[in-house]
């Protein structure tokens, strides 16, 4: 939901329960803390999406905002490193008269 200042209040939660005051309270708090401050831009954001969708070859997974892009690239990082942590696991529950694959 997009809100505007002047209807800002319809868009905020009147209902504060204190038995989540460590759980969705602590991402109310921080959500309040950067509001208005992140870094991308939503006119810059619909182009690209506009953009995307006359592309030759669009991408599948549009990533909006160097934060954005920041926080995909640190979990796919993450990703990356337990993918090959696991490999000789996931490789052994082949059947025996199977080729491995290529191990490089």
């Amino acid at each position: 939901m997009f809100c505007r200042s002047a209807i800002r209040r319809s868009c905020t939660e009147t209902t504060i329960i204190d038995d989540y005051a460590t759980t969705t309270g602590a991402t109310r708090t921080h959500a309040q803390g950067v509001n208005h401050a992140q870094p991308g831009d939503p006119g810059k954001g619909a182009k690209a999406i506009v953009d995307v969708t006359e592309a030759t070859e669009p991408s599948l997974r549009l990533i909006l905002g160097s934060d954005a892009y920041g926080f995909t690239q640190a979990k796919l990082d993450t990703q990356i490193a337990e993918l090959h942590a696991w490999r000789k696991v996931s490789e052994s529950t082949d059947h025996d008269d199977q080729v491995q694959a290529d191990q490089n």
